[in-house]
């Protein structure tokens, strides 16, 4: 096509797209200039219009995409500086094709096109289900930032006279109905020897039941206790039973070990 002078304008025809799904155009020019996709009802009136700047026409542009009117025409209005070169074409589809797409210079507003999908998403529940999330009135994904709020604590404990070195007796067994959030445990042991420094044992906890998750030696000069605790709490499923059990060292003294676990559920 003829080249345009200085703030020239060209027009295209109208044509009835209304039987395509893809208006499909490339150009290539040598000046700037600003490319305008124009729609009409009736071919007469501009009834929408899509813009692609100046810097996005030089050195060669390809777009394609849908209808917006069923008649449809291009309007090119050169810049300031007079084209040497001016190829355009523009060709129509009637089935959509992988590469259909407009450049990002099109932007996005509400009256820009979009697919409409309906999704549905699911987390994942500390019990290994799934369920669907929800949203607000207005739309907006709920998120709960304090999830620990709506659980229960569950605080647990219990006592254990040892008079043996048997290994891995239970100090304290606790099988949840429910998914469970440990966020700590501890171990004490409470013995009549007044050594400056006896190994009382080892403690561990376990799930499930031979299971061990971790493992302390509790000792006199550990004022007999250890507390472990945890930034994120550890999430166990329902009906998976925790343990402390321990394993007292010799020479055996009738020792008192307790078990706690902090947690929620």
């Amino acid at each position: 096509m003829t080249p345009l002078g200085a703030n020239e304008t060209y027009y295209g025809a109208w044509e009835d797209v209304s039987q395509f799904a893809i208006i499909y155009t490339l150009w290539r020019t040598d000046a700037y200039g600003t490319l305008y996709y124009e729609f009409s009802i009736d071919a007469t009136a501009v009834d929408r219009v899509f813009t692609l700047p100046s810097t996005d026409v030089i050195n060669g542009t390809y777009v394609a995409t849908g209808p917006r009117g069923r008649y449809f025409r291009i309007r090119f209005v050169n810049g300031p500086v007079a084209q040497t070169l001016m190829r355009l074409q523009t060709t129509y589809s009637s089935t959509k094709s992988d590469d259909a797409h407009s450049p990002p210079s099109f932007g996005v507003s509400p009256k820009s096109n979009s697919l409409v999908t309906r999704s549905v998403m699911f987390g994942q529940t500390p019990s290994a289900t799934y369920a669907p999330l929800k949203v607000t009135a207005d739309g907006q994904l709920t998120i709960n930032t304090n999830a620990a709020a709506a659980l229960s604590p569950t605080l647990k404990t219990n006592k254990l006279i040892t008079e043996s070195v048997e290994e891995d007796q239970v100090v304290l067994a606790y099988t949840p109905d429910r998914a469970f959030s440990l966020y700590g445990w501890s171990t004490y042991v409470w013995d009549t020897v007044s050594s400056a420094n006896v190994v009382f044992g080892e403690a561990s906890l376990e799930s499930p039941i031979g299971t061990k998750l971790y493992t302390t030696q509790l000792s006199s000069m550990g004022l007999g206790k250890d507390l472990v605790t945890f930034t994120q709490p550890l999430i166990f499923p329902a009906n998976q039973t925790l343990r402390i059990v321990c394993s007292p060292s010799a020479p055996v003294v009738s020792q008192t070990w307790q078990g706690n676990l902090v947690g929620a559920i």
